[in-house]
């Protein structure tokens, strides 16, 4: 398919993205079992397999719109304790699911979706360029494309230009990290929010340095002090400028990835949302066998689910369990089906959508806002609009006011 709106590399993901390697069902199994262990939640290999033959009742159960949720028997006995206080009860009968979306820099595109999903959107996700300094500094043409829009700005602040690194040497990243930790480019911060402010989003949600825990960054360091020095330094720069009302999304990328996110975690004050980046992928289950019929493909979208998604070492349960550690809401600041370039992705998945719809409008979850990421790029589909035709119309179902 050839992309009609696909944006420039940089304006995006790393060219190069890291993914988990394939593992055997045996291995997976193994894993999961571990991780329930930990969360005290008594489950073995042959109930897990159990649960995945049983899985092509969900399809049948989804359907049938019944009032009890259809993961409740996935998710249920890993859900983290969050309990729902009478504040999140109210905020959720106000606005079931406070939307946003990513649909380039494109105010037009925005409000086509807001009609097409019938649903009010409050957020748009957006991304700057960022081969320069100056770049970061002064995203002119997105300020200008927002002003008076009347929508809630979630910025991807980028902490280094990727021209000071073109190889992504690790060496030269940790050196130019420290340099950001010591305060040397507090100057182009100060200047980004004195744009922001000028351009009528002094209460922009940054997500400074998101998906900091892939390698494949320019700020995707091993070292995770560097990270936590530079990311504080920016946050105060920008807290310091006259006028803003800026709140901060810590943002890891959710499921595998190289280096544990937790670990990298600034402190309660530097954070206003624990944002988490989801996607259907899974490598140890997508693509998809030759001759796989819908009973097959629910049983891997589950699996992708239980294991990866929502599941796993440091899935969705992880982090909603996380933030209300630190008594943060939960944020998606990108979310969204994905036929990926390598074929990890679950394509049109209208079962993902019905799980993260559960997962979003559950107040115990505490979810703040969720942005659907409706772009496709270079590296595969994502929307709901052009390209996922059954998932288009579940999530309609599902998120329509």
């Amino acid at each position: 398919m050839i992309y009609d709106d696909r944006p420039t590399k940089q304006d995006l993901r790393p060219a190069e993205e890291w993914r988990p390697p394939r593992r055997s069902l045996g291995s997976r199994l193994r894993g999961m079992g571990t991780w329930c262990s930990r969360h005290r939640t008594p489950i073995t290999a042959l109930t897990l397999i159990t649960a995945m033959a049983a899985v092509v009742t969900v399809s049948s159960v989804r359907n049938a719109r019944t009032t009890s949720s259809p993961t409740e028997s996935l998710t249920q006995q890993t859900r983290p304790a969050v309990v729902s206080t009478p504040e999140m009860e109210a905020a959720q009968k106000k606005d079931p699911v406070r939307m946003g979306v990513f649909a380039g820099t494109k105010l037009g595109d925005v409000r086509a979706f807001e009609k097409w999903a019938k649903h009010e959107i409050s957020y748009v996700t957006d991304f700057g360029p960022r081969q320069t300094w100056d770049d970061i500094a002064h995203p002119e043409a997105l300020l200008a494309e927002w002003k008076g829009s009347g929508y809630t700005l979630v910025y991807a602040v980028p902490m280094l230009p990727e021209t000071l690194n073109p190889d992504n040497s690790m060496k030269r990243k940790n050196r130019l990290m420290r340099q950001g930790g010591k305060g040397e480019y507090n100057d182009h911060f100060v200047t980004l929010a004195e744009n922001l402010v000028q351009a009528g989003q002094k209460k922009a949600i940054l997500r400074v340095g998101w998906e900091f825990n892939l390698r494949s960054w320019a700020w995707g360091t091993d070292d995770e002090k560097l990270y936590i020095d530079f990311y504080r330094e920016i946050v105060d720069a920008m807290r310091s400028v006259p006028g803003q009302d800026f709140e901060f999304d810590w943002n890891p990328n959710n499921g595998f990835n190289p280096n544990p996110g937790e670990k990298y975690y600034p402190g309660d004050k530097y954070v206003d949302y624990v944002g988490v980046d989801v996607y259907d992928l899974h490598a140890g289950v997508y693509p998809y066998p030759k001759k796989c019929d819908e009973a097959c493909r629910n049983e891997r979208q589950t699996r992708a689910w239980t294991e990866a998604i929502y599941g796993g070492p440091r899935g969705l349960a992880f982090w909603t369990d996380f933030a209300a550690q630190h008594d943060k809401p939960v944020a998606l600041p990108e979310w969204g089906l994905w036929d990926r370039f390598d074929k990890t992705g679950g394509g049109d998945n209208p079962l993902f959508i019905h799980f993260m719809h559960d997962y979003i409008s559950r107040p115990q979850n505490n979810v703040a806002y969720a942005n659907y990421f409706n772009l496709n790029s270079f590296q595969g589909e994502h929307s709901l609009t052009k390209s996922f035709r059954k998932s288009g119309k579940e999530f309609r179902e599902l998120f329509a006011q």
